[in-house]
């Protein structure tokens, strides 16, 4: 399949089941998870969330493939434009500080990269009021991760999350609770 022949595919709505067959024709065929990538960058709004839910499955079912492509990945995080695909953006990058924590040796190549723009995409994502809140708790988990490098990103995130709790919805204020319980008793000692 080649990337024209996807968009096409991804003009049309999908259910679970055709996304996941999907990934699974990608992945038999070794399409590249770099034009993937490039794939959720599509001008159209819902081609680009589709490409990203495949994405997602794609790195459910092979993560390796994008501990490969991780500088890629980190490159492209920043310029994530469409909500739709910030979702599921935001959950990759979850399960890669994920794999930081499991795997010695992917967290070494993980940590060296510039993650910055990141961090300051993930912030930027958390105090956007346009924001879903799954964005915006993925990227409050997130920022907590990258603090491990960016020490600095604590100091910020705390009243942060304190200032979006007071108009938040119920899910994001028991999330925002969890995580400065976490922040201030048992991870950090702040």
């Amino acid at each position: 399949m080649t990337s024209v022949n996807l968009i096409s595919r991804l003009r049309s709505r999908l259910n679970k089941e055709e996304a996941v067959q999907l990934s699974h024709q990608l992945l038999a065929e070794k399409f590249s998870l770099r034009e993937l990538i490039d794939v959720t960058f599509f001008e159209q709004v819902q081609v680009g969330f589709r490409a990203s839910w495949i994405l997602e499955c794609v790195v459910l079912s092979q993560p390796q493939l994008l501990q490969n492509e991780l500088d890629y990945f980190v490159q492209k995080f920043p310029q994530v434009t469409n909500r739709s695909v910030r979702r599921h953006f935001s959950k990759l990058l979850m399960w890669l500080l994920e794999a930081a924590k499991r795997d010695e040796n992917f967290a070494q190549k993980f940590w060296q990269h510039d993650l910055e723009p990141v961090l300051t995409a993930c912030f930027d994502w958390l105090i956007d009021p346009q924001e879903r809140v799954a964005v915006k708790v993925q990227c409050m988990d997130c920022i907590a991760a990258l603090s491990q490098k960016y020490p600095w990103a604590i100091d910020e995130l705390l009243p942060t999350v304190e200032y979006l709790q007071h108009d938040a919805t119920p899910a994001m204020q028991v999330r925002a609770r969890r995580l400065l319980f976490a922040l201030r008793n048992l991870n950090f000692g702040i």
